[in-house]
Formats: structure tokens, sequence, C-alpha cells
């Protein structure tokens, strides 16, 4: 009894040990997403400003 009691106990510790691995391979993931997210804002912001540059330069040189 005591035992199985002990079994039962060491499982749900394990389920919830794998619980909390699941949980940190999620946030991580997450985090890992929201810093490609802003990346890709951070990129495509500097491309528009750089292209903004870019034709205000050829504007001048064509005038």
């Amino acid at each position: 009894m005591l035992v199985l009691k002990f079994v039962l106990v060491r499982g749900q510790s394990n389920m919830l040990i794998d619980m909390k691995r699941v949980c940190m391979r999620l946030w991580d993931f997450i985090r890992f997403m929201l810093k490609l997210r802003i990346m890709i804002f951070w990129v495509k912001a500097i491309m528009k400003i750089l292209n903004i540059e870019k034709n205000l330069i050829m504007r001048i040189i064509w005038n």
C-alpha cells in the first residue's frame, strides 16, 4: 500500500516536472518568436527609412 502511494507520488512529481519542462519549452519558443517579430519589424522600419532617404537622394541628384 505504502509502495503504491510512493509510486503514485513519484509519478505525479515526474508529470509535474514534464509539464514544467514543456512550459519552459513553450515559453522559450514564444520569446524566440517575439524576438523574431521585433527584429523583422525593425528591419522593415530601417528599410523604409533607407528607402525614403534613397528617394530623397535620387530627387536631389535628378533636380
